[in-house]
């Protein structure tokens, strides 16, 4: 499986999924209620930020939820990444979380290793792309791009790669699963 490089750092790849794959995440998704998104968030996120001494936030009470991590199809995906997309002295953390924007949301620019310097990279699947808005922006590299559905993209998590996702117009909701990649194996386990 080879990836296609659309801009320098940031690499992507079409088709990750199977077809079995995307249908069994995005009907999934589709099909959870209210209650499911948000006890998700409150069982584990809410509990992760009181932990590591965070302010409560609830801006993402709503828009995640956790897949069972052993689920068969999670552990197909986990491996396609062990295969194809990590490097050497690359720990991925596992892809299980799903997120929503529904319309009128969006995410400002930001980089994800501001909350650890021990992300290298981020993971983002794509399980649709039917939705009105919600690209997904890099301003330093004058970038705005909706990839493909099933495809994967991968880019640094550093400063150099702040990046947003525009506001999801009227349609669809935007669905997608996301994890990092590390660099050591304990902050991989542990998620810090």
């Amino acid at each position: 499986m080879q990836s296609k490089k659309i801009a320098p750092g940031i690499d992507l790849w079409e088709n990750f999924l199977t077809d079995h794959e995307h249908q069994y995440l995005l009907n999934t998704c589709k099909s959870l209620s209210q209650e499911d998104w948000e006890a998700t968030f409150n069982d584990q996120f809410q509990y992760n930020l009181e932990r590591d001494g965070e302010e409560p936030n609830n801006e993402w009470s709503d828009r995640i939820y956790q897949f069972p991590k052993d689920n068969d199809i999670i552990i197909s995906i986990n491996n396609k990444i062990n295969n194809f997309v990590k490097k050497d002295g690359e720990f991925p953390g596992l892809l299980s979380r799903s997120q929503r924007h529904y319309p009128g949301s969006f995410l400002n620019e930001h980089y994800d290793a501001i909350q650890s310097n021990s992300l290298s990279h981020a993971l983002v699947l794509y399980l649709n792309d039917d939705y009105i808005g919600g690209e997904l922006y890099f301003n330093k590299f004058n970038l705005e791009i909706k990839p493909p559905v099933k495809s994967l993209i991968k880019f640094p998590s550093t400063e150099d790669y702040k990046h947003g996702i525009r506001v999801v117009g009227d349609g669809p909701t935007r669905f997608v699963l996301t994890s990092f990649i590390w660099n050591n194996e304990q902050s991989a386990r542990t998620g810090r």
